[in-house]
């Protein structure tokens, strides 16, 4: 089954107390929604693979924990969801 509009969404954790030094590849496009970022892609057929590689930095001035969960999207229907959260130490 392909996926016709993929779109990686980032809760907003990912942003949060962190500088993001790189995302490749680039998305066509980066959007908010509802405090997260969500990053476009090229449609994908079965079988297709998009791996996706991001680069931060840690502001260790904010330390505490943090939702650092993603989905992916076929436009806004989630297809798959991961929950995670990320603890930032001083």
């Amino acid at each position: 089954m392909p996926i016709e509009h993929p779109r990686l969404v980032l809760d907003e954790g990912w942003l949060e107390g962190l500088q993001v030094n790189s995302i490749e590849p680039a998305a066509e496009s980066e959007n908010p929604r509802d405090g997260k970022l969500v990053l476009s892609y090229g449609g994908l057929d079965a079988g297709d693979r998009l791996k996706i590689w991001l680069q931060f930095q840690v502001d260790p001035t904010n330390p505490g924990r943090r939702p650092h969960g993603l989905q992916l999207d076929d436009e806004t229907r989630t297809l798959v969801r991961i929950d995670r959260e990320l603890t930032v130490l001083q």
